[in-house]
């Protein structure tokens, strides 16, 4: 079988994307600007709008594993991500740009439930443990790099925040070349309630850390104070100190 420290490195990247929406957060007002006969509340939509369109695929994005393998999806998932993301950079029509953003949700929507789903199925015991911490580690890092990224390029012009989702493309690749193209045979249910354990406290952990911070970066008065003031230094520090959380929590060896 392939190397597990590939499939990793895969997975890992895939997490990068999932924190995306952070990178027009330090250019609302910019964008706010640039489009005066939009109402700033359907501007400030460029951030949550993605986020309302990834909820649903996330939540029912395995059912595609019936007429495609988690690998193709997972290609499909970065082309609308580097589409959806980088296509704002290239027009000045809002409606297109809001769609764009729908359409770098659904990309997103995609990748969470199947990173887990790969985690699940590659790993076990601590080892699966700390992918998972790896995993939203560099998810949180990914956000902070949104974010500060974000708001150092859109000092140049609105448009250029757009630019951060170029990291999609190096993604696309490591995904073609190092995600397996089959995946295992899924284990019964009653194999997986033998092995099922008692929940560590991290993982609850995690998930209020996780909460709290996606009701944080929907607080869309604190967004455009930031994008207006910092250009993105100061929302860095919030994903910052999530990524230091989640590598404590998570502090087995993971190769």
């Amino acid at each position: 079988m392939m190397g597990t420290w590939r499939i990793k490195l895969a997975v890992g990247a895939l997490s990068a994307l999932t924190m995306g929406a952070l990178a027009v957060a330090s250019g609302v007002a910019d964008l706010a600007e640039a489009f005066p006969q939009v109402p700033v509340t359907l501007v400030q939509m460029l951030i949550t709008a993605p986020i309302l369109v990834q909820t649903p695929v996330t939540l029912f994005g395995s059912l595609f594993c019936r007429w495609a393998s988690k690998k193709q999806l997972l290609l499909l998932a970065c082309i609308f991500f580097v589409i959806g993301g980088l296509t704002p950079f290239f027009v000045h029509s809002f409606p297109v740009i809001l769609a764009m953003r729908c359409l770098y949700g659904a990309g997103v929507g995609l990748v969470i439930p199947l990173t887990a789903s790969l985690t699940a199925e590659y790993f076990q015991g601590e080892e699966r443990a700390a992918v998972m911490g790896l995993n939203s580690a560099v998810g949180m890092l990914g956000g902070a790099f949104y974010t500060y990224v974000g708001g150092q390029l859109s000092v140049v012009g609105w448009q250029y925040c757009f630019l951060a989702y170029l990291i999609g493309l190096p993604v696309f690749v490591l995904t073609l070349l190092f995600l397996p193209s089959g995946g295992k045979a899924p284990r019964s249910i009653s194999q997986q309630r033998e092995k099922a354990g008692r929940l560590p406290g991290s993982v609850f952990v995690v998930a209020v850390t996780s909460l709290v911070y996606a009701l944080l970066c929907l607080y869309q008065p604190y967004l455009s104070l930031c994008s207006k003031y910092w250009h993105g230094n100061g929302c860095t520090v919030r994903p910052f100190l999530l990524h230091c959380q989640y590598l404590w929590i998570f502090r087995w060896p993971i190769v």
